[in-house]
């Protein structure tokens, strides 16, 4: 049989993780993303770590492991990557209950970009403390928006 040609193998990746493996030993898939995805979350490059979230939140709950890292990355420098991490963390679901505390925070923190990705991810998520942290939010968005505050 001859050879493949050149560029049509790939060789394990430096740095890949052991879960890299192929029935004819040169191409290398990897069994379960999820992990490598985690450790792009803290990559120097803010478009590696939103397409990290976004890839992560593709996964629904099968993601659930990665709810800690993703939790943590709502308080990235970058506003483009904490609306992914937001959207990402709805997208698993309940799985993702524990982050309510950080998505409340990031409700209250904004820009609006990642306050809107919060709610969102609070709404989808439809925990019973989900529902009630995103029914508080509402109420006082409403107030912001028909009225301001009182005394203006």
């Amino acid at each position: 049989m001859p050879a493949a040609p050149a560029g049509l193998t790939r060789d394990h990746p430096a740095g890949a993780p052991a879960d890299y493996a192929s029935d004819d030993g040169k191409t290398k898939i990897e069994r379960d993303p999820i992990p490598t995805l985690i450790a792009q979350l803290g990559h120097a490059d803010v478009a590696q770590r939103s397409r990290a979230a976004d890839e992560l939140g593709k996964r629904g709950a099968a993601a659930a492991t990665a709810v800690p890292a993703l939790t943590r990355s709502l308080k990235d420098a970058d506003r483009r990557v904490r609306a992914a991490v937001a959207l990402a963390l709805g997208n698993i679901g309940p799985a993702a209950d524990a982050a309510v505390p950080a998505l409340v925070a990031a409700l209250k923190r904004g820009p609006e970009e990642v306050e809107w990705s919060a709610a969102l991810a609070l709404g989808r998520m439809g925990t019973p403390r989900a529902r009630r942290a995103f029914a508080r939010y509402s109420r006082e968005s409403a107030g912001r928006l028909v009225g301001g505050s009182p005394g203006r």
